[in-house]
């Protein structure tokens, strides 16, 4: 794709505006569509495009405009900000519809609908990349690009979560999930980036997980529990310790940790080094993050760049950089379908575990090469 990738946003909420923001700032991208449940939601939007100074895209709204959105022929990517619960189906009828898709987290919220993305995409040739921003975290990136180089022998186990607490009364479609499942709801930030370090989808490949959660000790009509564990054992024989909790009053944390045969990195509570039978101290992390800073953010500055880019310290401008470049050079993102499904799929493997009495249950081999 030679041309400046043209996008249309389907989903206007906070995340949706953000992301139009930020692909605002962004070279070889330009806004073809906006598109919304809510007119008043497409209407502020328009503003923000055109007090960037661009033209002003075509825009619809109402329960099906987002049909008229995939099927608009100006169109090349379509970025899905929309509730979960549409996410597949909007990213099926995109593809079917000759576009790429851009989705938020999670892409699916089953195991059949994560079968059906894949399917979509190797049959339509279609990209389906799941916008999960952790994996472009500073920190994650330059313990990936260390894990990578060697400095902590070969991985053996990783850790990786969601907890923190949550407001109900700000976030009803998270709390209407945990009163009607149980499991891991919200594994894609913490899984993604271990993944990535673990080569999971390329040299190595989940196989099964056991997952058990807790009582549900602050809401007693919540039908999750409080706190859920996950243990996954890839193929290789390496293990990932997983968990989610957005009840219990503690700490924000994604509980990113590698674990090789030479050392360890953690994230949280702090960050944390052990390399050479010692603990690295805050100066010697801070060299090792200097002298393993990752390519994705010195090439062309762009984690500087990102970081003066809306929240999360630059992730997500990051993250849509690097989408937007792959689509515009034809390359293949650096995340793809088979990601998108693998991560998302825990959401209801974890349920099945649980209902089955806390027992073993087979991860899927969504790239088919098992």
């Amino acid at each position: 794709m030679s041309s400046p990738v043209r996008i249309a946003f389907i989903g206007l909420g906070g995340r949706g505006r953000e992301a139009v923001e930020r692909i605002l700032r962004i070279e070889d991208a330009t806004i073809a569509c906006l598109c919304d449940y809510k007119k008043e939601n497409t209407d502020a939007t328009l503003e923000t495009v055109a007090a960037a100074g661009k033209t002003e895209p075509f825009s619809c709204w109402g329960e099906d405009s987002w049909k008229e959105a995939c099927g608009r022929p100006e169109v090349d990517l379509v970025y899905i900000c929309t509730p979960w619960h549409m996410h597949a189906e909007q990213s099926i009828y995109a593809m079917e519809h000759g576009k790429h898709v851009a989705v938020e987290v999670p892409a699916a919220m089953t195991v059949a609908d994560c079968h059906r993305l894949v399917e979509t995409s190797t049959r339509t040739g279609r990209q389906c990349m799941m916008l999960e921003n952790c994996v472009y975290g500073e920190f994650e990136l330059n313990a990936i690009n260390m894990a990578r180089k060697g400095l902590f022998g070969d991985l053996v186990h990783a850790e990786c979560g969601y907890m923190h607490i949550f407001d109900p009364k700000r976030e009803l479609w998270r709390c209407r999930y945990n009163m009607e499942h149980r499991g891991d709801l919200y594994p894609t930030h913490g899984i993604a980036p271990v993944s990535i370090a673990l080569g999971l989808n390329r040299e190595d490949r989940m196989v099964s997980l056991v997952s058990m959660d807790s009582a549900s000790f602050q809401q007693k009509d919540k039908y999750n529990g409080d706190h859920t564990v996950t243990v996954i054992r890839t193929a290789l024989g390496r293990t990932i310790l997983m968990q989610h909790d957005v009840c219990s009053p503690r700490a924000y944390s994604r509980g990113f940790l590698l674990s090789g045969t030479k050392g360890m990195i953690a994230e949280y509570p702090h960050p944390q080094i052990y390399l050479d039978s010692e603990s690295k101290s805050p100066e010697q992390i801070d060299a090792l993050m200097k002298e393993y800073r990752h390519p994705y953010l010195t090439e062309g500055g762009r984690g500087e760049w990102a970081r003066t880019i809306g929240r999360h310290d630059g992730m997500d401008a990051l993250m849509d950089y690097r989408l937007i470049n792959a689509l515009y050079l034809g390359l293949k993102p650096d995340m793809d379908v088979y990601d998108a499904a693998l991560w998302s799929s825990l959401i209801e493997l974890t349920e099945q575990s649980i209902d089955k009495g806390f027992r073993a249950v087979e991860i899927p081999d969504f790239t088919g090469k098992n």
